[in-house]
């Protein structure tokens, strides 16, 4: 048996085209989440959206607008232990979907108190975490973050919070103020 779906693909640059797809019941391993939640990357998503495409040359159409996202299994396959129906889940590597089918590995339950919406955001903290643990990282050290957008944002909160001192620096103001009002220790905007 299978489901329709509606998925919305960069079919062009600058062009978005939402299409009804066939979605399969979930095999060995796999389930099916319902989105709820998806999120814009204002790098990956929007270089996709501006040329077509991912490469640095783009236009390899239709490209989906793979990221992050939220929503609620529907169905699990069988061997899948880690989630079941009802359960609400952070989906890595969603597109801008209704529905979709993935292995079990790329969805992870969501704790009590955390809404679907603010969940679909998860995802992107656990870079920084990995970029923490990739520079060895040891509490109370100084980090510092070149580029205030918003993965460096998140890196300089995570770091802060593991109890780093952050220095954030970018060559925008906005991204300076807005930083700034997180409640960043300390973002400096680099004039040279």
């Amino acid at each position: 048996m299978t489901n329709p779906t509606t998925h919305w693909w960069c079919t062009a640059p600058g062009v978005a085209e939402r299409r009804t797809e066939t979605l399969p019941e979930p095999g060995p391993g796999e389930v099916r989440v319902r989105v709820a939640f998806t999120a814009i990357s204002p790098g990956s998503n929007l270089h996709v959206w501006r040329t077509g495409g991912y490469g640095p040359g783009g236009a390899s159409v239709p490209e989906d607008l793979v990221y992050m996202g939220s929503g609620i299994v529907e169905r699990a396959g069988s061997g899948v232990t880690a989630v079941a129906a009802g359960d609400r889940v952070v989906i890595r590597g969603v597109g801008h979907q209704a529905a979709i089918v993935v292995p079990e590995a790329r969805v992870v339950r969501i704790p009590d108190g955390l809404t679907l919406r603010d969940a679909a955001l998860s995802y992107l903290p656990s870079w920084s975490v990995s970029a923490l643990h990739l520079g060895r990282y040891a509490a109370a050290e100084t980090v510092v973050v070149t580029g205030l957008g918003l993965v460096g944002c998140s890196a300089a909160l995570v770091a802060e919070r593991m109890g780093a001192r952050v220095l954030g620096l970018d060559v925008d103001p906005v991204r300076v103020g807005s930083a700034a009002t997180l409640g960043l220790g300390r973002s400096e905007e680099h004039t040279s």
